[in-house]
């Protein structure tokens, strides 16, 4: 039984969404601004153009292709099927490791309200178990209720940060853009652009469910230009924000929720970090549907045994990758 088609050209948006604005952009705002200074503005416009040539690429041949797999489908039938194989073997290893990750800075986040919680402890561990269990759960149950909780993840995610975006535009100080600053080196520069890439990346992972979209061939390359300009438009704000309303930015742990707690002492840090938690906990959901999709997708290409192909009954679900994916993770 095949994979069921219902994706539509607004669920891809929210998904291409989930899976590229991810955590990374609570700490990036620190870590570039650290190599660039008020230059890394012009550093996240020149990352954006660069990311954009991928994107064409993206764009192009997911408009070409109707099956589960993405990059590992495109390099199958552009070099063969080694290559396609080590393109869905690292893309599924990659997608393992950082969820687990995820799930682990998920936690940390939430020792903010519950200092007791601490890393690498029986009780931080059953939590990251049970988020991942009732994650598969969702997904195991079809496309259909995972996509409906990725939307709401997504929402969530987005509107705690165009809250943070459109307060922190009232907070701006002037002052903190012009102060006298050395014009980073060449090294930094391009070394700002290099960190700014992560934030920028996972639209790889997007195109993976391809074989549930309704309208692969239009909502792929529509899809994938709409997220770039929005997701640019929205880095920009945030690192606009975190430069004019927190004075020590390059040496902040935590930009983000340190420059939300500067506006609105006592719950804006609250605030975020419950975003943060939230972007964390939406990614891993991300994950888990693109990750079990490689699983399948692999399968479906004969490059795994033919058994983790295999699509639930009921749900038509890829149900056995994603137990596998949930072991693993």
């Amino acid at each position: 039984m095949p994979l069921l088609r219902s994706i539509t050209r607004l669920d891809m948006l929210a998904i291409m969404v989930n899976l590229t604005i991810g955590g990374g952009i609570y700490a990036l705002p620190a870590q570039v601004f650290a190599k660039s200074g008020v230059w890394s503005l012009v550093a996240m416009l020149l990352c954006a153009l660069v990311i954009s040539l991928i994107v064409a690429c993206f764009a192009e041949v997911g408009s070409r292709f109707t099956s589960t797999g993405g990059s590992l489908v495109y390099a199958q039938a552009a070099f063969g099927p080694f290559a396609g194989f080590i393109t869905g073997w690292l893309s599924f290893v990659l997608r393992i490791v950082s969820m687990a990750a995820i799930g682990n800075i998920a936690v940390a986040y939430a020792g903010f309200f519950y200092p007791g919680l601490q890393a690498n402890s029986p009780l931080a561990y059953g939590i990251i178990c049970g988020l991942v269990l009732m994650l598969a759960m969702v997904n195991y149950m079809g496309i259909k209720p995972s996509v409906w909780l990725n939307n709401l993840f997504t929402i969530s995610k987005v509107f705690t940060l165009l809250f943070f975006v459109v307060v922190g535009l009232f907070y701006l100080d002037a002052g903190l853009f012009t102060m006298p600053q050395q014009v980073p080196t060449l090294h930094n520069f391009t070394g700002s652009i290099l960190l700014m890439v992560f934030a920028f990346s996972g639209f790889d992972g997007a195109v993976t469910t391809t074989g549930e979209m309704k309208n692969p061939q239009r909502d792929i390359p529509y899809s994938l230009f709409s997220v770039l300009v929005f997701k640019t438009l929205l880095y920009l704000l945030v690192q606009v924000v975190c430069i004019g309303t927190l004075a020590g930015l390059a040496g902040s742990q935590k930009p983000v929720a340190e420059a939300a707690e500067a506006m609105l002492p006592g719950w804006g840090g609250v605030l975020i970090t419950l975003g943060a938690i939230i972007s964390f906990v939406a990614t891993l959901n991300g994950g888990m549907l693109v990750s079990s999709r490689i699983c399948y997708g692999m399968a479906e290409q004969g490059q795994l045994p033919m058994w983790l192909a295999a699509t639930h009954p009921r749900f038509q679900s890829p149900h056995i990758a994603i137990v596998l994916t949930t072991v693993l993770v």
